[in-house]
């Protein structure tokens, strides 16, 4: 009887706590990437709390990236540190605005949260990746953003002709 009364007011306490945290404003971060690739984990302390975290970078020329995100978890307690949403959009700077280039799937739910995908072809310029969603774990909850370049064709042409000269060079000088 005692333990059901203790059990019965930490649930009080933490549905408390939950509303309290609830009514906090958005928590933001801003990176300055500097080289692709690039990765970075960020974990929040704050439960029910929403976030917008902002990845700055730019591309000296054109190029496709890649942009994979997932939450961190943990198996033996998955519900510790858990987000109930998260998504990831890409915008390229045009002038003093943003303008949306790739529009992420978001992903909410109680399984665990991950997705990537490909922009396609970006020109050069300035770009952010906007990772947004809720925390919902007892302690926090975090996730892992990775972005990278993927080079183009061009570039596999010339590595390709850089490697056929140097054959040729290494055989000429066989016969010699």
């Amino acid at each position: 009887m005692k333990f059901s009364r203790k059990l019965m007011g930490a649930a009080v306490a933490a549905g408390l706590a939950f509303a309290a945290a609830g009514a906090q404003a958005a928590v933001d971060h801003t990176f300055s990437v500097g080289s692709l690739p690039y990765s970075q984990a960020v974990t929040y302390t704050n439960s029910t709390t929403f976030f917008d975290d902002v990845f700055n970078f730019s591309l000296s020329h054109g190029s496709d990236v890649n942009v994979g995100f997932g939450e961190i978890t943990s198996s033996a307690f998955p519900n510790l540190f858990k987000l109930s949403i998260l998504d990831a959009d890409v915008y390229q700077k045009v002038g003093n605005s943003y303008s949306l280039v790739y529009d992420g799937i978001a992903q909410a739910g109680s399984q665990e949260l991950f997705s990537s995908f490909n922009t396609g072809l970006l020109g050069a310029g300035n770009y952010i990746l906007k990772v947004s969603g809720a925390v919902s774990g007892i302690a926090g909850g975090g996730y892992v953003a990775q972005i990278a370049a993927v080079p183009e064709p061009s570039e596999y042409l010339m590595m390709l002709a850089g490697l056929g000269i140097v054959g040729y060079a290494v055989r000429r000088k066989r016969a010699v």
